[in-house]
């Protein structure tokens, strides 16, 4: 089963770190995007 995820962080090197490592171990998260606020997040939903 896969789940998507959506990261939202107003630090870029958080959101490409955290990418790296759910993409690392987490294979079953499909991440749909990455955000750096919940406005940009209500957008790209």
């Amino acid at each position: 089963m896969t789940l998507k995820a959506l990261i939202v962080d107003d630090e870029f090197n958080a959101r490409n770190n955290l990418k790296i490592l759910i993409d690392e171990f987490c294979p079953e998260l499909q991440i749909i995007g990455l955000v750096e606020s919940a406005a940009e997040a209500r957008i790209s939903n």
